[in-house]
């Protein structure tokens, strides 16, 4: 929220530390450039997260994602949620707890795949008591919007429903990292599958330059994140080698 950004900022200033509003861009290894500003130093942490996920499919356009959510100004009484991973399963319990008629469609046989199948079986079921709507095994393949103002979505893979009329469709299927225009092509760090390679220090091998967070990690979580910039700050700073 606006809130929790302003004091944020706030308790920056507070120690010190100057916030710079732009986006940076590498030159070289150890000068980026903002707002036509040039800066160096000697060490240089990449934490610039990750952003959603498109799905390649005609009408992608009409479909919001999980920062839009926030930016809700009024309660839809159905939405379609695409992808069942853990930000697709968390709004979905949130959209239906308040009453929306919540759809999830998942291109698995399960949700959250990956996670612990007594725990999916366990939340599974919950969901399903709850009224969420799953439709797994299905894909999304086209969003259309109605004369009515409502979106029709095509859906592949089910028995029964072949398209949904709903006034929000959400897409959250995956978030990949923010690393665009960051200008690494000028530096030696090494890019793999659209992330940064780094070891178990945050290093990348780039001399001076380090990421953390969603730019290099799978597990695209606030306590990874927080848990490898301590790493990173102890490695540099306090001289002590510590490792997750």
């Amino acid at each position: 929220s606006v809130r929790c950004v302003q004091e944020t900022e706030n308790n920056l200033e507070k120690d010190q530390i100057t916030i710079i509003a732009g986006r940076a861009k590498f030159l070289n290894n150890n000068t980026v450039e903002c707002n036509g500003q040039q800066y160096q130093a000697n060490h240089i942490i990449i934490a610039v997260g990750s952003v959603a996920e498109k799905l390649p499919i005609e009408g992608a356009e009409l479909a919001m994602n999980s920062d839009g959510f926030f930016a809700l100004e009024q309660q839809p009484k159905s939405v379609l949620i695409i992808g069942g991973g853990y930000i697709g399963v968390e709004l979905s319990g949130v959209f239906n707890t308040m009453g929306t008629e919540t759809y999830l469609s998942y291109r698995n046989a399960d949700i959250l795949h990956r996670f612990d199948k007594d725990c999916i079986h366990f939340l599974k079921q919950h969901m399903l008591n709850d009224g969420v709507r799953l439709l797994p095994s299905t894909v999304c393949t086209k969003i259309t919007k109605q004369s009515n103002g409502l979106y029709r979505a095509e859906i592949e893979g089910h028995s029964e429903i072949k398209q949904l009329d709903v006034e929000v469709v959400l897409q959250a299927v995956g978030r990949v990292p923010d690393i665009d225009g960051l200008g690494l092509e000028n530096t030696d760090v090494q890019v793999e599958k659209g992330r940064i390679i780094s070891d178990e220090n945050h290093f990348t091998s780039a001399k001076g330059i380090y990421a953390l967070g969603d730019v290099t990690s799978p597990l695209q979580l606030t306590p990874t994140a927080i848990r490898a910039a301590r790493i990173l700050g102890e490695t540099l700073f306090n001289l002590s080698l510590i490792h997750i």
